[in-house]
Order: structure tokens, then C-alpha cells, then sequence
């Protein structure tokens, strides 16, 4: 049996990109080794909590965007493995708070099949089960 742990996967790396073009950030600072303008923390807040295993528990953040609207990071999915493994998803939403774009985790990465082959071993169990 393996260690029991919370499995944090989080946001997909297009989402973090996607962040660190159009989230707004605290400041700037200057590189002390080239000189370079770099920047710092982006902007956010606790919009509500994932609460894992264990009594663990994980903020969900909103970010503030430099076009008026902001993203929301809301769980996506959290199959268990020893533990539940956490996937995130950033929902867009403009300054009408219309959601505009979804940055979420494809289905093969978090179960290692297609949608269309697990609904089929879903539906196989379940006859089997049902005939049992």
C-alpha cells in the first residue's frame, strides 16, 4: 500500500502562461544580476477552498486581470490515487463577468484513457456487476 497524501496538480501550465500575460501584478522589480525589469507577485485572493484528505485544505485563488475581468481557479476533477489527486481549472471571465475561456486538464491526462474508452469500462463493470 502506498503513502495516503493529497495530490496537488493544480492549474495546466497553458493557464499559468496565460496568467503571466494578462494577471496584474504587485510591482516590479529590478534584476540585481542584469539589470532587467522583472515581475514580481501576481495579484490574488482566496475565493473559496478545496478541502483534501487528511483535514488538509487548499485555497482556490482568484486573479485580477489587466483587461477588468479575472480568472477563477475551481476544481476540475480529484480521482483518488492514495489520496486524492487535485486537478484545477481557470475559468476567464471578462468585465461583465461572462465567462469567456476555460483552461482545464484533458481527459486522458487525469485518468490515462479517453472519455470514450473509460465511459466503455464504466458501462462493461456495470453489466458485470447488474449480472452478478
Amino acid at each position: 500500500m502506498g503513502i495516503r497524501e493529497n495530490q496537488w496538480y493544480g492549474i495546466t501550465v497553458e493557464a499559468g502562461l496565460f496568467l503571466d500575460e494578462h494577471g496584474v501584478y504587485e510591482g516590479w522589480d529590478e534584476c540585481p544580476h542584469c539589470g532587467k525589469t522583472t515581475k514580481t507577485k501576481l495579484k490574488c485572493e482566496q475565493h473559496d477552498v478545496y478541502e483534501g484528505g487528511w483535514e488538509e485544505e487548499f485555497p482556490l485563488m482568484k486573479y485580477p486581470l489587466a483587461n477588468g475581468g479575472y480568472a477563477l481557479e475551481v476544481l476540475q476533477d480529484d480521482p483518488w490515487d492514495c489520496g486524492p489527486m487535485i486537478y484545477t481549472k481557470l475559468e476567464v471571465y471578462n468585465s461583465n463577468s461572462e465567462l469567456e475561456q476555460t483552461f482545464q486538464w484533458p481527459f486522458e491526462t487525469i485518468y490515462g484513457v479517453t472519455e470514450e474508452e473509460y465511459n466503455r469500462i464504466i458501462k462493461e463493470k456495470t453489466v458485470v456487476e447488474v449480472a452478478v
